[in-house]
């Protein structure tokens, strides 16, 4: 049988396609495409597979998994949880052979996106004609998957043990995001010199240094502005410390802690100002700029090139600057992947104040390249209704999962074309990441240095159903679904290390109605880094300086899975970051005592049990002495 799939179309009829869904172009949100009419011709016939099954046994007694503000203290009762709801799953794929298939869409050919080796079988599989499962995730689980039943309880099921003090962890930390002006500066040089050696006295590894593309190329295409970066490049040289540097195509000002605003490249914008379907666009029409949408990778609508050549040109540009760093000085290149430098969709934007936590977000697929994939995906597999837009009733971004018709515990996310949806969404989003680290992963091949990139801690409804804060962020992890193993794969095969956020949170500090759990979202990307084979580091995500905040990552960054007693610490914390709060005195004595526990594996200590140098006496012991120098660093401490 010849293969069958989402074939990638030729320019001229993809163009054709989006010409047809289109009127006249403006900009803003009226750009000629009928966002109402893709909303309300939204599929809404699919809730098929009727109410999930898993749910009788926690009705009964009274637990359920959706959580909303009247209820939202329910708790899960463990006992006999386990065995109950094994038995009712396997009773139900029993009684309806295929239902529990991994979500069909696995890898398929998107047009313009790239092929996938699993497009013929997602074809076979709508067409009545596939046998087996599809993909690589496996759904039905086994009485032993404990993976699968994470989510089944407050604690979640999965085993874990904290090992012993072996292995260092070298810590990082960021610099301020204005080090680098607008104006192509380094920010208050002398204050960054003393504020370096003193990291050095304290034990730190290095710095991480965002590399903005809107200031390097920010004027003219393939015109790279380097100087201010050299200048701060020897800064660190100098103090003896490593660098982790960011290649940050994304704008800044846009999520939290952004307390600077640096936009995309002036060209950039005006290419958006253009063609407003080069951003990231939601079911009304409205525009997120700080990103470029995966839908025009391949598209050469940036001056002639992709936004793919444009990332390998900046890249390419970096290398060939700084070759006498690589590997030495700078021994990390992290790559940007999409909004905050994160390998995610824009669903929750903060800085247009439209989402506030816990919002589930909104999915961000209405630009007209991203709508036009949608449309020749469904068609191929011979569903077309199912390409006309994204869920009809996936809520707003401050909804609650049990609010809409797509994300309550018997909702159609679990239906066949909620699985294609999420499929799709998802698969264009990995593949856009290994688009990027495929280029990357070439530039930066026998420099010495290492790649990685960074995953969203998105821990907020991760103890419901649906996960719907993942989702729309194109995360397609659920309670049937593990949805960061194939991420993780997709890492390793570019050697790229995977970076995760939020490692400093627990669980108890989490708001009970927002079904939170970072603690369990943390364990189970490390067994996708295991089970991938990849390496993962680590971030908070807000800037915190107690020691409950610093415990926590001295213990998160040696835990192992139980039966892998091969998997070695964490590769690298980065702490957020470096500013005048650090250096006040009870702040830098916690943080030198946790950098010192996390080089040595020691369980945390308080300050008060070690001795710890003042910022000053770090100074003078790591050489700085001079009394003028030493008094610029004041500006910095005061």
């Amino acid at each position: 049988m010849a293969q069958a799939g989402c074939v990638p179309l030729a320019d001229h009829a993809l163009s054709s396609r989006l010409t047809s869904h289109s009127g006249a172009s403006s900009s803003g949100a009226s750009d000629g495409l009928s966002f109402s009419a893709r909303v309300s011709s939204g599929p809404q016939f699919y809730r098929s597979c009727g109410p999930n099954p898993l749910s009788q046994p926690l009705q009964s007694r009274k637990r359920g998994v959706s959580l909303r503000k009247g209820y939202c203290q329910a708790r899960w009762e463990q006992e006999n949880l386990h065995d109950e709801l094994h038995s009712r799953l396997r009773s139900f794929t029993e009684e309806r052979p295929g239902s529990a298939r991994p979500p069909p869409l696995a890898g398929v050919q998107f047009p313009g996106l790239g092929l996938s080796r699993d497009s013929a079988d997602v074809v076979r599989e709508y067409l009545g004609e596939g046998s087996g499962p599809i993909g690589q995730p496996r759904l039905k689980p086994s009485s032993t998957d404990e993976m699968f039943w994470r989510s089944v309880s407050e604690d979640g099921l999965t085993r874990w043990q904290t090992p012993s003090s072996n292995g260092p962890v070298p810590v990082y930390i960021m610099l301020p995001l204005d080090s680098i002006t607008m104006s192509n500066t380094v920010n208050r040089p002398r204050a960054l010199r003393a504020s370096l050696i003193a990291l050095k006295s304290a034990g730190v590894e290095g710095v991480m240094v965002d590399v903005w593309w809107g200031i390097v190329e920010g004027e003219t295409p393939k015109e790279y502005r380097w100087s201010a970066y050299r200048e701060l490049f020897a800064l660190v040289k100098e103090s003896g410390l490593k660098l982790q540097a960011v290649m940050s195509f994304h704008a800044c000002g846009g999520n939290v802690g952004d307390h600077v605003q640096i936009p995309l490249p002036e060209w950039i914008q005006d290419c958006i100002d253009d063609n407003p379907d080069l951003v990231y666009t939601d079911q009304m029409g409205r525009r997120n700029s700080e990103y470029l949408s995966l839908g025009v990778d391949t598209w050469a609508l940036l001056r002639g090139r992709t936004p793919i050549q444009c990332y390998h040109d900046f890249m390419r540009s970096f290398k060939d600057e700084f070759t006498d760093y690589l590997g030495e000085t700078i021994t990390e290149i992290q790559i940007g992947l999409g909004p905050a430098g994160e390998l995610r969709y824009p669903s929750y934007p903060e800085s247009s104040e439209m989402w506030r936590f816990p919002g589930i977000g909104e999915f961000q697929c209405y630009d007209k390249y991203m709508l036009a994939n949608l449309r020749a995906c469904a068609e191929t597999i011979q569903k077309p209704q199912w390409g006309q837009s994204g869920p009809h009733d996936a809520g707003r971004y401050n909804g609650w999962p049990d609010e809409t018709g797509f994300f309550h515990e018997h909702g159609s996310w679990n239906s066949p074309y909620g699985r294609f949806f999420l499929q799709w969404y998802s698969d264009s989003l990995i593949l856009h990441g290994d688009r990027v680290l495929g280029r990357a992963a070439a530039v930066f091949r026998g420099t010495g240095t290492t790649i990685a990139a960074k995953i969203a801690g998105i821990h907020w409804h991760y103890k419901t159903w649906s996960h719907a804060a993942e989702l729309t962020s194109g995360y397609y992890n659920t309670v049937f679904r593990d949805g960061y193993v194939k991420i993780a794969r997709m890492f390793a095969r570019h050697g790229a290390t995977l970076n995760f956020t939020c490692i400093e949170m627990q669980d108890i500090e989490q708001p009970p109605y927002a079904a939170c759990s970072p603690e369990g979202l943390y364990r189970q990307l490390v067994t996708a880094a295991v089970q991938a084979g990849t390496r993962l580091s680590g971030e908070n995500a807000l800037p915190r300086f107690d020691e409950a905040a610093f415990e926590q990552v001295v213990q998160k960054s040696r835990l192992r899975v139980e039966g892998v007693p091969t998997h070695e610490p964490m590769h690298s914390f980065t702490f957020l970051r470096m500013s005048e709060r650090l250096f006040r005195p009870e702040n830098w004595r916690n943080f030198v005592v946790f950098v010192r526990n996390m080089k040595h594996g020691f369980s945390h200590s308080t300050w008060q049990q070690q001795t710890v140098q003042t910022p000053q006496q770090a100074l003078v012991s790591g050489g700085f002495i001079e009394h003028e120098q030493a008094a610029t660093a004041e500006l910095l401490l005061s």
